[in-house]
């Protein structure tokens, strides 16, 4: 199976030319705004990893181009896809690693610290959140 035009799914694109099938086809449309609203309504480390993949097919094909190679609507290369997506998966499972030790850490040092006040300090407050790869909008 082949996807046409995978590009539109994370950057804005422009359709140019025209395509004809050479063989029976199925065609299946899925327009890139509502499903892009519909992901990133969810939040959570998908979206996350959803965004890295974004940042890293766009720099693939960014050099790609800049070695002469030209951008269509025609498939991707499997291989490049499935190598982003392990770069992708990888980089979004440091960072929920960083974040759960951060955690960890944070949880530790308010146990050992001394009593304060039911509010506590704007700086501990804010601190709990660092590192935090939840987007919610």
């Amino acid at each position: 199976e082949d996807w046409l035009a995978e590009m539109s799914l994370w950057v804005a694109w422009i359709h140019c030319g025209h395509l004809l099938a050479t063989t029976p086809s199925e065609l299946v449309k899925l327009e890139s705004g509502p499903m892009g609203h519909i992901i990133s309504s969810h939040g959570g480390p998908m979206v996350a990893c959803l965004r890295t993949f974004a940042v890293l097919i766009v720099a693939h094909f960014e050099q790609f181009e800049q070695q002469g190679g030209v951008v269509t609507d025609m498939p991707m290369d499997t291989d490049v896809l499935e190598e982003t997506a392990k770069r992708a998966i990888k980089f979004a499972d440091l960072r929920k690693r960083r974040f759960d030790k951060e955690r960890y850490s944070q949880s530790s040092d308010a146990s050992q610290s001394s009593p304060r006040s039911p509010r506590g300090s704007a700086g501990a407050g804010m601190s709990r959140f660092r590192g935090s790869i939840l987007v919610r909008r």
